[in-house]
């Protein structure tokens, strides 16, 4: 008894593939756009919001202080002139020196969790 096997198309998965890389492929420019967007999106809401409704503010402008410094790491770490140009973000939007952070960025590159000196160990709670 032989048994029959039929041939499937692929048609569809290779059109989700040519889609899925169209959506990866999307330029730097936007994905940096897209990101300060929501950013501002985050801080403009939680301002809006800030006498209306001062517990919904607080979640959005937390949330965007958190977006900013992670934004502002990625652009202290990187290269090229994108980053050149927003070195200074978080400076501006969390009020913190790009200078200060740096040094104390590096310093736990240096010493990762090694207690005394990492300093992120040096502010847990006690």
């Amino acid at each position: 008894m032989a048994i029959e096997t039929t041939k499937t198309t692929t048609q569809p998965h290779r059109n989700c593939s040519r889609q899925a890389e169209k959506w990866t492929s999307v330029s730097p420019c936007f994905k940096e756009a897209w990101a300060l967007g929501q950013v501002a999106g985050l801080y403009i809401a939680g301002t809006f919001l800030a006498y209306s409704n001062p517990f919904i503010a607080t979640v959005l402008l937390g949330l965007g202080m958190v977006q900013a410094g992670w934004l502002g790491h990625d652009y202290v770490h990187g290269r090229g002139p994108i980053c050149d140009a927003m070195r200074y973000m978080p400076t501006l939007l969390n009020g913190h020196g790009v200078e200060w952070w740096s040094q104390k960025h590096s310093m736990h590159h240096v010493f990762t969790n090694e207690v005394g000196r990492c300093s992120l160990t040096l502010s847990n709670p006690s």
